[in-house]
C-alpha cells in the first residue's frame, strides 16, 4: 500500500468517523458477535500431487473471562465510555526453539487515547482449536516503560508480555483482555521450523480491488472486493506448504479491519503487521516500514521469502532490499521500474505459479 498526500488526508477524517462507530464486541467478533476468526481453505493439489497443511481453523469458541474488574483508576472508567476501543495485537513468526513475545496496544475514542495502568488478562489457544488457557494478567504501560521489541516502541497503553515456555511448531491464538469492560484484542503467533519457506505480499491494490480500501472500510461504506484469483493464488501457495505474510503500510489501529477482510474473502490464514503509525506510510515511507520488516523476519527467523506480491514503487524497493530473487516478485498493474520482476494484471494466471513453487511441506 501507499497512500498519496491527499489519501492520507483523507483517512485521518474516516479515522475519526471510525473510533466513535466501532462496536465494543471483542476481537475475532463481527458488531453482531459473530465468529469471524480465520477459516481454512480445501486442499490444492501442485503439480508434483504434494499439498500440506500448515494451520488449522481458528475457531475455538472464546474463553469464559469471568465477571469484570473494576478499573483502576477514574480516567480509565472515563476513557472507556468515551469512544469505542481500538486495541490491537501483533502477529509474529517465531522460528522454532525461540520464545515468543505478545504485544499489544489498548486505546479508545476518536484520538486513539492509550489505556495506561490498567489489567489486561491474556488468554492462549494452543493450535488455535484446543481449549483457553489463561497465561498471566498483565498492566498497560506508560510512555517509554518497555525497552522496544521487534521494533515496536513503547507509546504507552501497551503490553510486552515473553510467553516463558518455548512453544511447539504450530499455529497459536492469543486473546488479550481488558479487564474493566472485557473489551479486547488478538493475535496470532506461526511458530516455523528453521527450513520454511514464505510467501509476502502487500494488501491495499495488491489484494484489494481498491487502493483505498481501508478508507471505505471504516466509514461504513461497502467493503472492496479482491482482485480476481488472489484468493486463490496464496491459497494454492498455503496448500504447497508456504506460510504466508500479509505485509500492509495501513495505520496500527486498522489492524482488526484488516484480518477482518483477508478471513472474509476466502484468504489463508498468515501473519499480518501494519505500521505503527495513526495514519499508515506511504511512497519512502512505506518502503522503508517494510524493508525493516523484511529484515526483522531474516534476523529472527534466516527466512527471506520466496516470493512476493506488491503493486507500488515502494514495494518493489523493499522487496530488493530484503533480497527477494526479482525473478519471483510481481506486480500487480505497476507502471514503473520493476527490474527483472513481473508486471501482471490476472491472479487466475498466477495460480499454475504457485502450484508450479518447490514444494514446502514439512
Amino acid at each position: 500500500m501507499n497512500f498519496s498526500r491527499p489519501a492520507l488526508f483523507l483517512l485521518i477524517a474516516v479515522f475519526f468517523f471510525a473510533a466513535c462507530g466501532r462496536s465494543k464486541g471483542k476481537s475475532g467478533q463481527d458488531p453482531e458477535g459473530n465468529d469471524t476468526a480465520e477459516t481454512d481453505t480445501s486442499g490444492t493439489q501442485g503439480a508434483d500431487g504434494k499439498t500440506c497443511r500448515l494451520a488449522l481453523d481458528c475457531k475455538a469458541p472464546l474463553p469464559d473471562l469471568g465477571p469484570l474488574r473494576p478499573f483502576q483508576s477514574t480516567a480509565s472508567s472515563l476513557l472507556a465510555v468515551a469512544g469505542a476501543p481500538l486495541h490491537r495485537g501483533r502477529d509474529v513468526f517465531v522460528k522454532e526453539g525461540d520464545k515468543a513475545w505478545v504485544l499489544a496496544k489498548f486505546t479508545y475514542g476518536i484520538l486513539d487515547a492509550d489505556l495506561k495502568g490498567e489489567e489486561v488478562d491474556i488468554y492462549l489457544s494452543r493450535g488455535c482449536q484446543e481449549k483457553w488457557e489463561k497465561l498471566a494478567t498483565a498492566t498497560t504501560s506508560t510512555d517509554g516503560q518497555n525497552a522496544t521489541v521487534d521494533g515496536i516502541v513503547d507509546s504507552g497503553g501497551r503490553v510486552y508480555y515473553e510467553i516463558p515456555e518455548t512453544l511447539k511448531v504450530g499455529r497459536y491464538r492469543v486473546l488479550l483482555v481488558v479487564a474493566g469492560d472485557h473489551s479486547s484484542a488478538e493475535l496470532f503467533i506461526d511458530v516455523i521450523p528453521k527450513t520454511s519457506k514464505v510467501v509476502v505480499t502487500d494488501v491495499d491494490g495488491t489484494l484489494t480491488s481498491s487502493e483505498l480500501a481501508a478508507v471505505t472500510s471504516v466509514v461504513g461504506l461497502p467493503d472492496p472486493e479482491a482482485h480476481p484469483g488472489a484468493a486463490d493464488m496464496l491459497r494454492a501457495f498455503y496448500q504447497r506448504g508456504y506460510y504466508i505474510y500479509y505485509l500492509t503500510a495501513r495505520p496500527e489501529w486498522l489492524m482488526q479491519i484488516t484480518r477482518d477482510w483477508i478471513n472474509a474473502r476466502g484468504f489463508p490464514p498468515g501473519i499480518i503487521n501494519t505500521t505503527q503509525s495513526k495514519i499508515g506510510a506511504n511512497g519512502d515511507g512505506a518502503a522503508t516500514f517494510k524493508t525493516d520488516e523484511l529484515k526483522l523476519l531474516k534476523s529472527k527467523t534466516d527466512i527471506t521469502p520466496g516470493f512476493a506480491f506488491g503493486n507500488k514503487a515502494s514495494d518493489v524497493a523493499a522487496f530488493n532490499a530484503a533480497g527477494i530473487e526479482q525473478k519471483n516478485s510481481y506486480y500487480y498493474q505497476l507502471d514503473g521500474d520493476i527490474g527483472q520482476g513481473h508486471n501482471h494484471s490476472d491472479y487466475q494466471q498466477l495460480v499454475k505459479t504457485a502450484l508450479e513453487a518447490p514444494s514446502a511441506c514439512p
